[in-house]
């Protein structure tokens, strides 16, 4: 049989590791501490920290396609395979003495 293959089930498994991501907001130190340095330093980690969200939202629906289409790829495959072996199995050599 020929060496076609395509996991669905790994691409599952590895897709699915997005949906527990979490994002908690970081602690930051800094040298200089007074208001305007704390109140600038706020809005940079606010910034961040919503930046990452939207990262990972959109990895997260990215990772939720993946499953199905490893699925459609495996069984791309596994047609690719059969029509493969078919066409073998219809080929007739002609014995050359």
């Amino acid at each position: 049989m020929s060496n076609f293959k395509s996991d669905a089930s790994l691409a599952n498994s590895a897709a699915s590791g997005f949906v527990t991501v979490e994002f908690e907001p970081a602690k930051i130190t800094v040298k200089k501490s007074d208001v305007t340095a704390m109140g600038n330093g706020k809005k940079v980690g606010d910034k961040i920290f919503k930046q990452a969200k939207r990262v990972n939202k959109k990895m997260l629906k990215v990772a939720k396609k993946v499953p199905a289409y490893a699925k459609k790829v495996e069984t791309q495959d596994m047609e690719d395979a059969q029509m493969i072996e078919k066409q073998i199995r219809n080929i007739h050599f002609d014995p050359v003495f």
